[in-house]
This record gives C-alpha cells, sequence and structure tokens, in this order.
C-alpha cells in the first residue's frame, strides 16, 4: 500500500470526522463553563494552531496534487507534492492527538485549574480563572476550591501591594477587579449562609478590596462599589456581612498612620500631605456613620449592638467611632450644616435601597441624624475606669462648632425625645445596659452651658 492510500484517507476521515467533533467539543467548552472567554482561549491554544495549519496544508497538498495529475506536473513535482502530503499528514495526526490531550485537560475541572494556575506565570489568565471560580462555586458552594480562593486573595493583595509607593497615595483597582468583586457579589449572596460564609465575607464584606494591611488611601470607585454591595446584603438580610465590613474598615482605621503639622516660622510647611490624610479619615467616618444609618433605616437595631460592643476592651473605645460627646455633636453639626457642601449629593454617594426621588436626601439624613444620636446615648452607657477619659465630656468645641450646635439642638432634642421613649428600640441597642444619667438632662445641661 503506497503513501497516497494511508495518508489520502488519514487527511479526508480527520477532516470530515475529527475537525466537527473538535469544534463540537470547544463548544461544549462554552456550555459547560458559561465562559467565552475559556472556549475562546482554547481556541487560542499552540495545539489547535498547529493542528488547523496542518489540516491547511494536508489539503492544500492534495489539491496540488490532483491539479498536477489533471495538468501533468513534472513527476518530480509529483513526488515532491507526495512527500508534503506524507508530512502533513504525519504532522496533522500527532497535532491532533496533543490538541485531544488539550481537550481533556479543559474538560476536566481541576486539570484546567491547574493549567491556568501555570499558564498565569507567563500571561494574565485572571478572567478565565475567574469564569472557572464562578463555575466551581455553581457546582459546590460548601466546599469551593481552595487554590482559586488563594489565587483570588493573592491576586487583590498582589494589587494592593503593587502600589504602596504610588505618587497619589491611593489604591486604584483596575475595572476587571471591581467588576470580579460586583460579579461574585451577585453570585455568592445567593447562597446560604452556612454554605459560603467566608467567601461572602471575603467578597461582599471587603476582605479582598481593604485586606489586613493598609496600603493607601481608598479610591472613590472602590468605595462605591463597597457600598452597593454592602446595601444590597443589608437589604436580604444579611446585616452580618456589613458587621464583618466594619471589623475590616476598622482595621484599616486603626492602621492609617498620623501625619502632625510641622510649623515652620508659623506657617505649616506639610498641610497637603495632612489635609490628605485628614480627608481620609473623613471618607471612612461618612462611610460608617451613612452605613449605620442605613443598618437603622433597615431596623437592624442588633447589628448596631454589636458594632457598638463589639470589643472586649474597657472601656469600649474605637478610633472608628467618636470618642466624647463633643465629637458627637461636631459630627451632627457636620452633616446639619452641609460642611461646605460635602454632603450635597450624599442621595449619590450613599443611596439607600428603594429610595429614589427628591426625598431621598431627606431620608438618609433623617436616619444619620437618627444614628448620631445613638451614638450619644451609647456614651451615655460607658463608665469609663480612667482619669483621663470622660466619655461624657462635651466642653471644647471652636466658635464654629458653637455655633453649628446652637442651630441644630433643636433638632438633636427631637430626634433624642423619641428614640428614648422606644423601649423596645433601646434594648435591641443597648441591650440591659443602663445610662449612667438621664440622656435628655443632660442633653439641656450641654444647652444651657453653650446658649
Amino acid at each position: 500500500m503506497g503513501i497516497l492510500e494511508i495518508c489520502v484517507p488519514l487527511i479526508v476521515a480527520i477532516f470530515g470526522v475529527a475537525y466537527p467533533l473538535t469544534i463540537s467539543e470547544i463548544g461544549n467548552i462554552n456550555t459547560k463553563y458559561s465562559s467565552e472567554k475559556l472556549s475562546n482561549r482554547l481556541r487560542n491554544e499552540k495545539e489547535w494552531k498547529i493542528f488547523n495549519i496542518a489540516l491547511y496544508i494536508s489539503l492544500g497538498s492534495i489539491a496540488a496534487y490532483i491539479f498536477g495529475k489533471i495538468f501533468l506536473f513534472p513527476i518530480r513535482i509529483n513526488h515532491l507534492l507526495i512527500w508534503t502530503i506524507f508530512c502533513s499528514a504525519s504532522a496533522l495526526s500527532v497535532s491532533f492527538l496533543f490538541f485531544v490531550r488539550k481537550i481533556f485537560d479543559y474538560k476536566s475541572d481541576v486539570n484546567l485549574r491547574n493549567y491556568l494556575l501555570r499558564e498565569n506565570q507567563y500571561s494574565d489568565t485572571f478572567d478565565e480563572l475567574a469564569d472557572l471560580f464562578a463555575y466551581f462555586i455553581k457546582k459546590d458552594p460548601v466546599s469551593t476550591d481552595y487554590e482559586l480562593v488563594r489565587y483570588f486573595s493573592l491576586a487583590f493583595d498582589s494589587r494592593r501591594k503593587a502600589q504602596i509607593n504610588s505618587k497619589t497615595g491611593v489604591i486604584y483597582f483596575d475595572v476587571k477587579y471591581l467588576s470580579f468583586i460586583t460579579r461574585f457579589h451577585n453570585i455568592v449572596l445567593k447562597l446560604n449562609r452556612h454554605e459560603a460564609v467566608h467567601l461572602q465575607y471575603n467578597i461582599s464584606g471587603g476582605e479582598w478590596l481593604l485586606g489586613h494591611e493598609r496600603y493607601g488611601r481608598i479610591s472613590e470607585d472602590t468605595w462605591r462599589v463597597l457600598w452597593r454591595n454592602l446595601s444590597t446584603a443589608i437589604e436580604n438580610n444579611r446585616p452580618d456581612i456589613a458587621f464583618r465590613f466594619w471589623r475590616n474598615i476598622y482595621d484599616y482605621y486603626d492602621k492609617m498612620p498620623v501625619v502632625l503639622p510641622e510649623n515652620v516660622d508659623g506657617q505649616v510647611i506639610n498641610k497637603t500631605v495632612v489635609d490628605f490624610r485628614q480627608n481620609e479619615r473623613q471618607d471612612v467616618i461618612d462611610f460608617v456613620t451613612a452605613l449605620g444609618g442605613l443598618l437603622f433605616h433597615t431596623s437592624n437595631l442588633k447589628a448596631i449592638n454589636k458594632i457598638f460592643y463589639y470589643t472586649q476592651s474597657e472601656p469600649a473605645r474605637y478610633k472608628i467611632l467618636p470618642d466624647t460627646i463633643r465629637d458627637i455633636l461636631i459630627l451632627y453639626g457636620q452633616y446639619y450644616s452641609g460642611e461646605q457642601l460635602r454632603y450635597a449629593l450624599i442621595d449619590l454617594s450613599f443611596p439607600f435601597p428603594d429610595e429614589e426621588g427628591v426625598n431621598s436626601a431627606g431620608v438618609i439624613f433623617t436616619n444619620i441624624f437618627s444614628y448620631i444620636v445613638l451614638l450619644y446615648l451609647r456614651l451615655s452607657t460607658i463608665h469609663s475606669p480612667f482619669v483621663n477619659y470622660e466619655p461624657m465630656e462635651y466642653k471644647g468645641m471652636n466658635g464654629n462648632q458653637v455655633s453649628a450646635f446652637l442651630n441644630f439642638h433643636g433638632h438633636f432634642k427631637n430626634s433624642l425625645d423619641f428614640l428614648t421613649k422606644n423601649d423596645a428600640l433601646l434594648r435591641d441597642v443597648f441591650g440591659i445596659r443602663e445610662f449612667r444619667q438621664d440622656p435628655i438632662v443632660y442633653f439641656e445641661q450641654i444647652v444651657n452651658h453653650y446658649e
């Protein structure tokens, strides 16, 4: 049997049978993983490209040989075409076997994961691994693949570390990272809490975006994604995710370096750095205060209780919450006066679920004010054993702060009256803790002092 009798049927069989099957298998990869990226990556594998080139050369060689017979090519050329057919058929057979092996790798979940993790050392496989991660979660949310969880945790951590020396001092995540968080937040939030609680805390609770170390200021886009995820989590009756975030952001705030003003000849020479750090701190305070308002708005009062008292330290002091009554009055005044239009677009910065239109900002402010009043009541429950710390201290405000207080104290008093009359609310927020003194009488004492 000659070369042509062996090679030509082989090439025809591969083209007529095997080639359509490989096309079908590529489509099956898309169907299995619901991932166009994975099927496209398979089409771009070198095994597939070599297989296609060998197939085109084989078919072209056969066509050229047929033309040679018809148009009576010289014998030498026909012999050359025969050997070309033989070589291309051999290459086609070998490349087909290698591509079949590659298909088996793609059809095996674990093999595909290991392959993409190896390839990530040479090319970016983040998007493909994300699609595979989604497949693993939907397949078995309880025992989610550890290697992929570890990969994404390290990917976000590496992104933060890479910007430690950023000139802007802000940590920016590429669109693919923020899109990943948004996408998987929607996936894991639908799962049972006991099935994927760690994933929910990592993704929805902000652990992958914030990390456990501070590398720079949080960008506006990151804040926006965090708020959207937390608000939908609370809307879906998952205040524990908001509490987890609160713990994460507290660690971030606690590790934020303090920059003191440096005075030279009566002028602050590092004012830009001081203002930058102050604005960064205010970003965090604004966010957690709005989050407290959202928890109040959705009647998640026991979650507020956990935020107020989760620490075991005595007294219960947090850098992220107002330390004294004076701090609370200053915070209230910032929201009441608008703080130079800082909160003019609060309904866009911190939208509440199902609150839209011209009244949405009013609803947000009302709930934030109520939350700040709860902060005031919280300090009334703290008994400080330290001489140098008095949570009930209200003296020491500057002229502008006193002026703001005299403008809003009636508004504050109305909220205080309303909340202190709600025994069920006080029980949910403060438990069995008692006030050191009557909050209303004490507030009237503050008003009398500043009037």
